[in-house]
């Protein structure tokens, strides 16, 4: 029904654990690899868990642990795959990286294809995001663009590329809004959000951050102010809304949640609750965003806090 029930935690360790936030409590931990984890990706409906490592290593498990194939792409080849995702049908594993831009595994974990950002050595792929809908993959590169690929499973047609001069990017996020069009949020180093809608190339409009963006997430759900938050290195979580077709304006802004930055950044539907799931060195927070008060702390030892009278399981 779209709720969140589960979330994977990937450690630098290696070590990933499966809550099931409806009980709550971690119900699989497991370490397949000792080198730390750089991309993680989940999918319920193929009961899998697709995960690269520092080492060159990337391998598929199921949400127990239990491993269903490894492989290896030797760091000395400039190999490390920075980003995960695995398709809706759970059937197709993309990783980007690097030499080359990206693989296709299929669910075997067989080498089905490979795409590439362009035939220069140097320039690498850096993340990548599913459009909501899932027919399209795109992916940011060290050339400061954005590529956007048509996923036609076994393979990726390169639909276009965005251009524009920008440093590095650091988060994107699409809208689940077809009457808006398929728009796409970027967040980069230089206090900048842009907005632009990604199969037409055109960009739309930004704005400026107080400090410099670490993560970026729409509000999908049954909302109509196309709104979106954004995480810093500061410690701290904003909100904002597009109005109309093209202006970014913040609403408010949290005080410091925590001392370092924020990584990541996952709403809840608006039906399942006003909440946004974050974290930092220590745990992931779950925070109330309409008044950015922290309803509960996941830790690492498996232990749970929750703050005023909070029933994490009444969401879950």
């Amino acid at each position: 029904d779209g709720r969140i029930k589960y979330l994977a935690i990937g450690f630098s360790s290696g070590k990933i654990k499966l809550w099931d936030l409806s009980v709550p409590k971690v119900i699989a931990s497991f370490s397949r690899n000792s080198s730390s984890i750089i991309s993680m990706d989940m999918n319920l409906y193929s009961n899998s868990i697709a995960v690269s490592y520092s080492d060159g290593n990337v391998l598929k498990m199921d949400m127990r642990g239990n491993q269903k194939w490894s492989k290896y792409y030797p760091p000395g080849n400039n190999t490390i795959f920075s980003s995960v995702n695995i398709s809706q049908n759970g059937k197709y594993l993309y990783f980007v990286g690097n030499d080359p831009s990206g693989i296709i595994l299929n669910e075997g974990g067989e080498l089905i294809n490979y795409f590439y950002s362009n035939y220069k050595s140097s320039i690498y792929g850096l993340k990548s995001h599913l459009s909501n809908d899932n027919d399209f993959l795109l992916t940011t590169h060290t050339d400061h663009t954005i590529r956007v690929w048509s996923i036609m499973d076994s393979s990726l047609s390169l639909v276009n590329v965005n251009k524009q001069n920008r440093p590095r990017i650091i988060d994107m996020s699409t809208l689940d809004d077809r009457n808006f069009g398929n728009v796409i949020l970027i967040a980069d180093r230089r206090k900048r959000i842009h907005l632009y809608d990604f199969l037409s190339n055109k960009y739309i409009g930004n704005a400026r951050t107080r400090n410099e963006p670490s993560a970026i997430s729409f509000i999908n759900g049954d909302n109509d102010d196309r709104s979106f938050l954004v995480g810093d290195i500061k410690g701290k979580i904003s909100f904002w809304v597009i109005e109309g077709t093209r202006k970014i304006k913040i609403l408010d802004e949290s005080k410091k949640i925590h001392k370092s930055k924020i990584i990541g950044l996952i709403p809840l539907d608006r039906k399942q609750g006003s909440l946004v799931i974050t974290s930092d060195h220590e745990a992931v927070y779950i925070i109330d965003y309409t008044n950015y008060e922290v309803k509960a702390k996941l830790f690492s030892d498996d232990n749970i806090e929750t703050y005023n009278d909070f029933k994490i399981e009444e969401y879950f």
